[in-house]
């Protein structure tokens, strides 16, 4: 006989894969919308060192920050290089904000406070 509790235990990990497909599916709208509108030399060196010579520093500046170059490598189209860098980097900072609301909040309030609080992000972000 099945209990009424064991249909409960594996809650927390379809929410959590629940909460992983939003934020992917939120983080390719936004990289295929107007985001890379404002580019600029600054913004495309990532692409540049992902496709011509990966370091794991930023050109002797002490501060590491090369991870997302190293996982589009395998990406050799310099636009499909910059569309995967990008979504990564939304994609993170939309499930950061998902997991601090996540082991902050009780049980039963953070999915409703991971939405509103990406929904706040993603309505006061500028045009």
């Amino acid at each position: 006989m099945v209990s009424p509790m064991s249909r409960y235990e594996n809650r927390p990990a379809i929410d959590a894969l629940l909460l992983l497909a939003v934020c992917a599916g939120v983080a390719t709208w936004i990289d295929f919308s107007t985001l890379h509108r404002y580019h600029n030399g600054d913004a495309l060196i990532p692409t540049l060192v992902s496709l011509y010579r990966w370091t794991p520093f930023y050109w002797g500046q002490d501060r590491l920050g090369m991870i997302l170059p190293l996982l589009a490598m395998p990406f050799r189209n310099p636009l499909t290089n910059l569309l995967v860098q990008m979504g990564l980097s939304t994609f993170a900072a939309l499930v950061s904000m998902c997991l601090l609301v996540r082991y902050t909040l009780p049980r039963g309030l953070w999915q409703l406070a991971a939405l509103l609080s990406a929904a706040g992000f993603l309505a006061l972000a500028p045009a």
